[in-house]
């Protein structure tokens, strides 16, 4: 098996790894989401009970009030969900949010492994030194910090640069993937939106087979053209 053989199937397993955790991330979502409305009828179904024992729901009052009680309960709910959460993850929430259900398939998925590296290995716009990229792997051992890291040096700019030459490819960074395309922005022939947890195996697979190194001359960011349309 060529090198390159080998490079496309690491990539491959990994994602197959990423999509099956995705997976079990939803699906204990699922779980605990069923779990609290449950507890929540419960809970309501043993109030209703107690007001009854107590008078409390008997008359035009007393409804009006549990119900308004339940409904501030919710709104409290609510706001602990919207403000809870660390620094890391508030931080997170600069960056803005891609919707996949509004992703645009009428082009080509863009899949190339040595056009993605290129980007990832050429862009001139990371916060973070090849060395220093290979040294933080190489300090730390878990996905979630790894992935967490590549996004966080990543710009938030639509940048585009040049490979093979003449060969045009770009990229714009969001919360929860990176957006790569082929061609100009604005006439685009492919494109594909990375979680980053793949992005970051990227970076894994080419430093192991020590290929972090720059190689090509990058264009200036797509975000100084006044023509761009988004």
């Amino acid at each position: 098996m060529t090198k390159k053989e080998l490079s496309q199937l690491y990539y491959l397993n990994r994602e197959i790894e990423e999509q099956q955790r995705r997976l079990a991330e939803l699906e204990d979502a699922a779980t605990s989401c069923t779990t609290h409305i449950r507890d929540r009828q419960d809970s309501n179904a043993a109030d209703r009970a107690n007001n009854v024992a107590d008078g409390e729901s008997t008359g035009r009052n007393g409804t009006a009030q549990s119900k308004r009680s339940d409904e501030m309960g919710w709104d409290d709910e609510q706001h602990q969900a919207l403000s809870g959460g660390n620094s890391a993850q508030r931080a997170d929430l600069q960056l803005e949010y891609y919707s996949r259900e509004t992703e645009d398939k009428s082009l080509p998925f863009f899949h190339s492994d040595k056009y993605i590296n290129d980007i990832l290995k050429t862009t001139p716009h990371l916060n973070a030194t090849k060395q220093e990229i290979t040294n933080f792997y190489a300090t730390h051992l878990d996905d979630e910090e790894r992935e967490k890291y590549i996004k966080g040096i990543f710009n938030n700019d639509y940048t585009e640069i040049t490979i093979d030459g003449d060969h045009r490819v770009g990229y714009k960074t969001y919360q929860n993937v990176l957006h790569l395309w082929e061609g100009s922005y604005n006439s685009r022939i492919s494109q594909g939106y990375y979680d980053w947890a793949v992005i970051a195996n990227h970076f894994e697979g080419m430093i192991l087979l020590n290929e972090l190194i720059d190689t090509m001359k990058p264009l200036p960011s797509i975000s100084v053209y006044d023509n761009i349309k988004v």
